[in-house]
């Protein structure tokens, strides 16, 4: 922390010591400095996708999802490519209860990177959630083929054969 401090009192113009230091604030919770070197960090550089991605998260962290979702908007027309932005939104789309838009971001996250684990964990739960238990399988196994040490994607699907009352799979999926 130390060293990004130097760094912006010898060059108060470095974006990247801005967005690092609200990445570091980030990754130690403490929201409101984090969003300061964020927006910061736009103020200095306004096409920064992940500046935005990344304050976003803040923002969905402190339960302000419309906040969030408002940055991964910013962040996703400045970058269309970013599949973090997708994916983050698609979480937000969530908390919102808004399953179907959820599932349209995760959908255009395995488009951009169709080996992201966690997009398909992500639109697993979404599908579960509304029931489509099948294709919420169809997910996990594709978490599981492209990271079969991936814990998460088991228990997801474990949950879904439950819904399905396919106990046996379900236990096989649990040990």
């Amino acid at each position: 922390m130390s060293d990004f401090d130097q760094a912006i009192r010898f060059s108060p113009e470095l974006v990247e010591a801005y967005f690092n230091r609200g990445n570091t604030y980030l990754r130690l919770g403490q929201a409101e400095q984090a969003i300061q070197d964020f927006d910061q960090a736009i103020r200095l550089q306004p096409e920064h996708a992940e500046a935005y991605i990344n304050r976003g998260m803040v923002y969905l962290n402190l339960g302000q999802v419309e906040q969030a979702i408002q940055d991964f908007d910013e962040a996703i027309r400045l970058s269309p490519e970013l599949v973090e932005a997708y994916m983050n939104r698609g979480n937000a789309y969530l908390n919102l209860g808004q399953v179907e838009r959820a599932i349209q971001d995760f959908d255009e996250a395995v488009r951009l990177n169709p080996e992201f684990v966690e997009a398909y964990v992500s639109r697993g739960m979404a599908y579960r959630s509304l029931g489509q238990y099948e294709r919420a399988i169809q997910d996990f196994d594709e978490a599981i083929r492209l990271n079969p040490e991936f814990a998460q994607a088991y228990s997801r699907r474990g949950m879904a054969y439950l819904n399905l009352g396919q106990v046996e799979r379900a236990i096989q999926d649990f040990l």
